[in-house]
């Protein structure tokens, strides 16, 4: 084969892949779960309020539409994690919404003072982020009730 069949064939190889590549998901790599209850969003939020308690989700912030756990900063091998739970309250014609998510923030040995690297908690976090992602999927199931669970 020579070099001119070569360059052909390398570019209809790169043409077949770039067919078959697909655009991840607009919420892909940003684990969510999303309720939808049949209910004012008055009597939803005091239910999350309730059930972020039950579950050892300390409130740190509850404002109309937000309610926040936001876990003491710990220190770690690689620095010092931040940890927060949130609940984001929607309301829609006669059905509210809830979607619940938890973000870890690693900031650098010399401590939150300076930027640090923030993701989103999921089925495959681990340890305390591991532990709040499990956390948030029984609010949810406690929530959901004849409601539909989404999970993104």
């Amino acid at each position: 084969m020579n070099c001119r069949h070569l360059a052909v064939a390398s570019v209809s190889v790169a043409l077949m892949s770039c067919a078959t590549f697909q655009r991840p998901a607009p919420n892909a790599g940003r684990p969510e779960i999303s309720v939808t209850l049949p209910a004012p969003p008055d009597c939803i939020a005091a239910r999350v309020h309730a059930a972020f308690v039950a579950h050892q989700l300390p409130v740190s912030t509850s404002q109309p539409g937000v309610i926040e756990s936001r876990l003491p900063l710990l220190r770690g091998l690689q620095g010092y994690y931040d940890l927060f739970a949130r609940a984001v309250i929607i309301p829609s014609d006669s059905m509210t919404s809830v979607t619940l998510y938890g973000e870890e923030t690693l900031y650098p040995a010399d401590g939150p003072r300076t930027a640090g690297e923030t993701t989103r908690i999921g089925p495959r976090s681990q340890g305390r982020a591991g532990e709040v992602w499990a956390k948030l999927q029984t609010v949810a199931k406690e929530l959901q009730g004849d409601a539909t669970l989404v999970r993104r």
